[in-house]
């Protein structure tokens, strides 16, 4: 909000993920219109979650938890960061997609979300590979899926959601550059320039390759496209499942 209504001549930009662009919208009133007030520059990254249980479940592939789930309509839960997050939404589309019922514990973000599964005070979570690369040497956890269109190349041996059993799932979070609608045509150009020399430099995706990300070479253009993607995913979704935010 303070981005863009900050001075439109390129000085002050924002990054934003699909949270704000393609989710809150959904959820509360905004205090400004997505299509109105900011223009895109470039898509950054992407930071998809695995399907992560505690070792105690009886289960070692996506398609026997998710056995294992229908036989126990609610018995078992999961952890989130909260209503209407991330990991709360590719949930509510694993459970919708998969015809299965879970419990939902929200915390109060990731990291205790994330402590609960590992403790067993839940059975599953949705986790991005920031929190995995740490929890997951601890042998309390077991990754069945990661939620990408692709394997995440830090843990190359975990399947996607996809190809363990859940055709056509997919979930992440993307991260995008925007600026205030009124930038000039010239310093958006520029802007978006030194943005892809930066998205195509080796060090650089290496670098958030490290972190957990999937660097994303995506142009204005791209950040529309997945923006409507987004929004057609998550805004049903809410709906239906009857998803709010109090």
């Amino acid at each position: 909000d303070y981005a863009i209504r900050s001075r439109p001549d390129g000085h002050t930009l924002a990054i934003c993920s699909n949270s704000q662009f393609s989710i809150a919208p959904f959820l509360f009133p905004m205090p400004y219109d997505n299509d109105r007030a900011y223009v895109p520059i470039s898509l950054v990254a992407q930071a998809p979650s695995f399907v992560v249980i505690n070792r105690n479940v009886p289960a070692t592939t996506l398609a026997e938890f998710i056995a294992l789930a229908r036989r126990q309509p609610d018995a078992m839960s999961f952890a989130t960061a909260g209503v209407g997050f991330t990991s709360h939404l590719a949930t509510e589309l694993l459970m919708a997609r998969a015809g299965i019922s879970m419990l939902h514990v929200p915390y109060r973000g990731g990291a205790p979300a994330a402590q609960a599964v590992l403790t067993g005070e839940v059975q599953m979570n949705f986790m991005e590979a920031a929190f995995l690369t740490g929890l997951l040497p601890t042998g309390n956890l077991r990754a069945l899926a990661v939620t990408s269109s692709e394997r995440h190349p830090l843990f190359p041996d975990v399947p996607t959601v996809a190809e363990a059993g859940v055709p056509g799932f997919q979930s992440a979070t993307y991260w995008g550059l925007v600026a205030p609608v009124g930038v000039p045509a010239p310093v958006l150009e520029k802007l978006r320039a030194a943005t892809a020399r930066f998205e195509t430099t080796a060090a650089e995706r290496e670098r958030l390759t490290a972190a957990g990300f999937l660097p994303i070479n995506g142009d204005a253009a791209a950040f529309d496209r997945q923006k409507a993607e987004e929004n057609a995913k998550w805004g049903p979704l809410i709906r239906d499942r009857g998803i709010r935010v109090t």
